[in-house]
């Protein structure tokens, strides 16, 4: 990072800090983690269907998968969506965030599960 940008903290959301979505496969790696100890977001439906917001790269997404878990492209079907920096899906949706990905105080991916109200 340059530091005439100001470095991490001065560049955020003002350039590219994470071109290749790799926040996006660590908040999937923490979601399969915590799938496994956290009953609370488990969903009836098994296997669960999840939209990671990769951009133009969306349809390859299972390509990231460890798990036998449905890949999602509408938000309103997904029951878990990770939102990057650059990809923003989970606006206006029906959805609570469980996790962030930080580095340098910045947040680079947002995973959230569907409210089951």
């Amino acid at each position: 990072m340059n530091a005439l940008a100001g470095g991490t903290r001065g560049a955020y959301d003002k350039f590219e800090l994470d071109y290749w979505s790799a926040a996006a496969t660590e908040a999937l790696r923490r979601l399969e983690q915590r799938f496994d100890y956290d009953a609370s977001i488990r969903t009836t439906e098994s296997p669960p269907h999840i939209l990671i917001c990769i951009g133009t790269r969306e349809e390859r997404a299972h390509v990231l998968l460890r798990r036998p878990w449905i890949v999602e492209n509408d938000p309103d079907k997904a029951d878990f969506i990770i939102a990057t920096q650059r990809w923003r899906c989970a606006g206006n949706k029906p959805v609570v965030l469980i996790d962030e990905v930080r580095r340098f105080d910045r947040t680079f991916a947002w995973t959230y599960a569907r409210r089951t109200d």
